[in-house]
């Protein structure tokens, strides 16, 4: 440090030279230099940033930046390129500000007067990054305010889950129920909004996913599987809780302190059960329910083979689970480490155990959790469909997407693996969508 103090212009190029290979804990003590070497750092800085290659040296770069209060640099950057470009650096950006001293005020600013929804959702990301008492009181209610004004307000999913996420990791209270309390109806989706709240508060976002499975070794959501024909879906953002399995199934399982865990140590038949139940609650047509009773199968609940055709509530299918958790990866938001775990997004603290809904970060669309805090049960694309292999009287196979230990947050690429109708385990649970034909535009 003693050698960085007396920084001279000429040395500012060797003094970068180290801060791409830093630790983001490491570069708060580089920015401790001022008056004409800091000067010339940031002239370097600025000629450097459109020649670095890696996402982690940009990072870098921009946390110096703001170390230094220059936001007015880092916005300039943002502005000269598309949000794929920069989406992996301002990720990795937003990761180091929860471990370098920077003022919130520049960032409230920005989210003030943000008026694109993705600025609006880094933003959002980034200050929930930052402890709530390191924000100055001001700062901290203008902040929430704009946070909570965009949760009820944003016509886009994404930024309505990231103003979530912020209000309650600054512990805040939060009820997406709220919304149909006020009329008695759930918040419709149209008008230009891509989310709902059903009757059930349920948050629902609206994606467009691939109808069928692309060939092996594609995968939706990449320039190599992306499907020419789609399926409109509402898909629930979180997992389902333990409350809102008590709910809806009349239950009173699980203790009060994990209401808002996901429900977990279910099979395959209480999660069709629970689709089913919801369709019946919700007035849809039982011609249009997911599952039927199978006489031949000891009264056991199958899919209809053409369930994705059908409005009721379902499970995901397994080339739809693969579709949300692609798009990540193609938009450079979720990043593969180097022992396979795409991260840090979504993906479980494996010594913690379940958490909340809600806790970690919600993906580029919207979506908390898409790697799995429990392993989510879904249908194997083999087992629906006019082709499907599925055979009356047998145990149908389901699919367990984004299950830690066998499935995508150890893998590579998104995957899945499949389990029998009565398989069950502490950390099975699910999510649910409904196929619509509503047009958010």
């Amino acid at each position: 440090l003693s050698a960085y103090v007396g920084l001279t212009e000429q040395d500012a190029a060797a003094y970068l030279d180290s801060v791409p290979y830093l630790l983001p804990a490491e570069i708060k003590n580089l920015a401790r230099i001022q008056g004409p070497p800091q000067d010339a750092v940031i002239r370097e800085i600025k000629n450097r940033l459109p020649r670095t290659e890696t996402a982690e040296a940009t990072a870098n770069f921009l946390t110096l930046l703001a170390l230094f209060g220059e936001y007015d640099k880092i916005w300039e950057w943002w502005e000269q390129r598309s949000e794929p470009d920069c989406m992996p650096a301002l990720r990795d950006f937003t990761e180091h500000l929860a471990k370098a001293p920077v003022a919130a005020g520049p960032l409230v600013k920005q989210l003030y007067g943000a008026k694109a929804p993705g600025r609006q959702r880094l933003l959002l990301l980034a200050l929930g990054t930052i402890l709530p008492n390191d924000v100055e009181d001001l700062d901290r209610q203008q902040a929430l305010a704009v946070a909570r004004n965009l949760w009820r307000e944003s016509p886009q999913g994404s930024v309505h889950s990231a103003a979530e996420w912020l209000l309650l990791q600054w512990g805040q209270d939060v009820d997406p129920a709220e919304f149909f309390q006020e009329t008695g109806q759930p918040l419709a989706v149209g008008s230009g909004r891509n989310w709902h709240v059903d009757r059930f508060g349920q948050t629902m976002i609206v994606v467009d996913l691939p109808i069928d499975n692309p060939a092996d070794g594609d995968h939706p959501g990449t320039d190599a599987g992306l499907p020419s024909a789609t399926r409109r879906l509402a898909v629930s953002a979180t997992e389902v809780t333990q409350a809102q399995w008590n709910d809806v199934m009349t239950s009173e399982e699980g203790s009060a302190a994990f209401a808002n865990h996901p429900v977990a140590e279910i099979d395959a038949q209480d999660a069709i059960r629970f689709c089913n139940e919801l369709s019946r609650r919700d007035g849809i047509p039982s011609s249009e329910w997911c599952y039927y009773v199978d006489p031949e199968a000891n009264g056991a609940l199958r899919p209809h083979t053409d369930l994705t055709e059908r409005s009721g509530y379902r499970l995901l299918a397994e080339h739809e689970w693969v579709a949300l958790i692609n798009v990540n990866i193609s938009n450079g938001y979720w990043k593969i480490e180097d022992d396979g775990v795409m991260a840090p997004f979504c993906v479980l603290d494996r010594n913690l155990g379940m958490s909340p809904v809600r806790s970690k970060k919600p993906d580029i669309s919207g979506f908390f959790d898409g790697l799995g805090n429990v392993g989510e049960f879904g249908h194997l694309d083999r087992m629906i469909g006019p082709n499907s292999t599925a055979r009356t009287g047998k145990d149908s196979l389901y699919a367990i997407c984004g299950y830690r230990g066998l499935g995508g947050a150890r893998a590579k690429t998104p995957k899945t693996f499949g389990v029998s109708r009565k398989s069950r385990a502490p950390w099975f649970g699910l999510r649910v969508c409904r196929t619509i034909d509503v047009d958010p535009e």
